[in-house]
């Protein structure tokens, strides 16, 4: 008896160990996560241009509003500079196209460049972050004067010093201008903005003296076509609504990068999605590691009872029930710390941000610390209050007198708490990453292109190197890849409709990993895996293609003639553009690769990043295997966002599906300390679980009987918890600057919870009283 007396008791101790050191763990790395995100933002931000705004003066179908048909005026630009939230502000001309010149035109001594010149105001190069090679920026008021781009000084002065040298500027007169500042290299690439392509920087206001030929047909003499505002970082809202009342909401404002601006403008609300969800992780983790002490304690409320009668001080005896407690409890949390620490480099990989300590590391250690210390004294005080005889007689722990009454309260607001984090969280993560998406005007920053090295492009004194597909095939097992779409250019053309000839490319495709068609399937289907693989005879059209030759008629189901052989159109599909290719999307053909002989085409890789999977590696990884298969060639070619800013990429991957991960966790926790009260209530009622088994119960129904409560109290926890989720979701939606659309996947992530909650909180405990006999139920009084 002895000895199953010691099990008991110790298991309860390990119980009260393994819960706290589950709440150490989950805060810790909650508390870390959320430093991260914190760091992460702040070391990205500024790269990428934070809160700078691009306010144009035409709506977004290219149209203008009457009052800005001649651009923004100098009062306005003044109002909006005063206006709250605005840090700063700069603004342009249009882009005008001319030549630029040195020497005398009339004598024939002179060396010329066609470019673009653009006027700008003062805080321009420092809003866009352009710095200077040579040279200075213009001062304010400075008339002829102007910071050209390197590009023009080497065609015009070779390698002489340009600063102080005068360019002419031929418009409908000459126009004399002093190089003051020659522009460090800007990185032009698939994302570049339309400043970039400008040659000549002068002041805004000696543009009319210039008066350049108008092929907008608009005037360049008077106003700004763009304004830039960058906002402030601590109160971005007030800024934009300050742009909105400034300048009216009938012109397109959008960020400088928008493809990325949003989420770092939101940084402060990012930040404080994590740190909600480490609070709600705290609040849960707490409740149920203090449920599980007041079962400990309950479940001892006999054994007080009896040193109570022998002669044991009320004080002395809370006093030791507390120091019990308290030493399980805060061996727990160090434990669980220290395991939480060790976790580090795994959770830094699943969420592809740095994990970091500080500060509320601790204040999070210390308060775990102290709500254990309540979580203790608590039952202690009430378990001495109850006399010895009576506390003796507590062998069935009944409900009215057992130190345990109110905590399934607790534990059902507990489940509520994570029921809805997890509504709301992914709720959020969804609109997140629309938001972003839209963003990025329907690129997706997950996707690679990769062709073939070009010895010109890269600058080397190699041979180009031909991507293959076995290339491709060598890629689709990097880890962070989900899938490769491979085309082939077969010819230019050479497909016939009705005996005539289709004006689109014919490209054959293969497939490598999972499927991935980047685009947008119009109409029809996409070819099957084991349509690509055995080399059926059917087709996908771009979208120009089908317009040209299909106007009044659906082509999905027209047949069309490749090479001798027919082929069956089974989808209109939306092809993206790549710059490493000669042809649009939407002229493509695609058919299966083993339809047609290798003809040794140009070769590309439409390849599909994982997101979960730190970006910025997998991209570094992609170019090491194509350069190590291709030695002594030119270096691959590689476009895409994760390629350009590979790093900031994996951040926004990281922040947005990194909740989700932090959401689960919160779930988690709450179904284990659910889990704690249902079994606490399985082992109050066990000897009514015994007498029903040997009336003739069976193991189903018993089951059944204690699965139900669960049930019962998960349902009515998730339905309250979905209607708070939901409340959330409408309130941060609108710092988000976003509109908040259900989604059935909320739904079932909600009925999801519930039944994680309830299958492993109530499901194990029920399992187990079913798995008890009734005589051992009856006799030992213990499940």
């Amino acid at each position: 008896m002895w000895q199953k007396a010691l099990i008991n008791r110790l298991s309860r101790r390990i119980m009260m160990l393994v819960g706290f050191a589950c709440v150490a763990f989950g805060l810790t790395l909650a508390i870390a996560a959320r430093n991260g995100v914190e760091h992460a933002l702040d070391t990205l931000i500024e790269p990428i241009g934070r809160n700078l705004y691009r306010i144009p003066s035409w709506r977004e179908d290219g149209s203008r509003p009457d009052e800005y048909r001649e651009g923004f005026g100098a009062e306005l630009f003044q109002q909006l500079e005063r206006s709250p939230g605005i840090d700063s502000l700069c603004g342009q001309t249009i882009i005008g196209g001319t030549a630029f010149f040195v020497g005398s035109r009339s004598s024939g001594n002179y060396s010329d460049y066609q470019g673009y010149f653009v006027g700008v105001s003062a805080h321009y190069f420092a809003l866009h972050d352009l710095s200077l090679a040579l040279g200075r920026y213009p001062k304010v008021g400075e008339g002829a004067v102007a910071v050209v781009k390197q590009e023009l000084v080497e065609s015009l002065f070779d390698k002489e010093d340009p600063i102080g040298r005068t360019i002419c500027i031929a418009t409908d007169r000459i126009v004399e201008i002093t190089i003051v500042g020659v522009l460090a290299p800007i990185s032009e690439g698939l994302y570049a903005m339309s400043y970039t392509d400008c040659d000549v920087f002068v002041p805004a206001d000696f543009v009319p003296e210039m008066v350049p030929p108008n092929p907008y047909g608009m005037s360049l003499s008077t106003g700004l076509k763009v304004m830039w505002a960058r906002v402030d970082p601590t109160d971005p809202g007030t800024g934009l609504r300050s742009i909105l009342d400034v300048v009216g909401d009938d012109v397109d404002v959008d960020d400088i990068r928008a493809w990325l601006g949003f989420a770092f403008t939101q940084k402060r609300h990012i930040v404080l999605l994590y740190t909600v969800s480490a609070l709600a992780l705290l609040f849960v983790a707490t409740i149920n590691a203090g449920a599980m002490g007041l079962t400990a304690i309950a479940q001892a409320t006999h054994g007080i009872g009896i040193r109570r009668a022998i002669g044991a001080r009320r004080f002395n005896s809370a006093v030791r029930v507390f120091l019990d407690a308290t030493s399980w409890a805060a061996a727990g949390t160090v434990i669980g710390g220290v395991v939480a620490v060790g976790f580090v480099p795994r959770l830094e990989r699943l969420l592809n941000f740095p994990i970091l300590f500080n500060g509320w590391n601790l204040l999070g250690f210390i308060a775990l610390l102290l709500f254990a210390a309540i979580a203790a004294a608590v039952p202690a005080v009430r378990a001495v209050r109850i006399p010895p005889l009576r506390a003796i007689r507590l062998t069935p722990l009944r409900h009215e007198t057992h130190p345990l009454r109110g905590v399934g309260w607790l534990l059902t607001l507990s489940c509520i708490v994570g029921i809805s984090a997890v509504v709301s969280v992914i709720a959020l993560s969804d609109i997140l990453i629309a938001r972003i998406d839209e963003l990025f005007a329907g690129v997706d920053r997950n996707t690679l292109v990769v062709a073939g090295g070009n010895a010109i492009r890269a600058g080397v004194s190699l041979p180009d190197s031909e991507l293959e597909f076995a290339d491709l095939e060598a890629l689709s097992e990097i880890d962070g890849i989900q899938g490769i779409l491979g085309e082939s250019l077969v010819r230019m053309h050479g497909v016939l409709y009705n005996d005539e000839a289709m004006l689109g490319s014919l490209y054959r495709v293969h497939q490598f990993g999972d499927a991935h068609w980047p685009g947008s399937l119009l109409a029809g289907k996409l070819p099957t895996d084991q349509e690509l693989a055995s080399g059926t005879r059917v087709a996908v059209i771009g979208q120009t293609v089908a317009e040209r030759h299909f106007p009044d008629t659906n082509p999905v189901g027209e047949v069309v003639d490749i090479s001798g052989s027919l082929f069956t159109i089974i989808g209109v599909f939306n092809f993206p553009k790549s710059n490493l290719e000669r042809t649009a999307g939407a002229w493509k053909i695609m058919i299966p690769a083993s339809t047609v002989d290798d003809l040794n085409g140009m070769t590309l890789g439409w390849i599909r990043l994982n997101p979960t999977v730190n970006v910025e590696e997998t991209v570094l990884r992609i170019r090491d295997t194509l350069v190590a298969r291709h030695p002594n060639e030119a270096p691959p070619q590689v476009e895409g966002p994760a390629e350009e800013m590979g790093l900031q990429i994996a951040a926004v991957n990281g922040i947005t599906y990194g909740l989700r991960r932090m959401s689960l966790l919160t779930l988690l926790v709450s179904a284990f300390g659910l889990g704690s009260l249902f079994w606490s209530q399985a082992v109050r009622r066990r000897r009514q679980i015994g007498i029903h088994r040997t009336l003739g119960a069976s193991r189903r129904l018993v089951f059944w009987h204690v699965f139900r409560r669960s049930l019962a109290t998960t349902s009515i926890a998730g339905a309250v918890a979905f209607a708070f989720g939901l409340l959330g979701v409408s309130i941060m939606t609108k710092w988000f600057y976003a509109e908040m659309s259900f989604r059935l996947t909320w739904l079932v992530w909600g009925f999801g919870s519930i039944l994680a909650a309830a299958s492993l909180g109530g499901g194990i405990p029920a399992l187990w009283a079913a798995k008890r006999s009734p005589a051992e139920t009856i006799r030992h009084g213990r499940l």
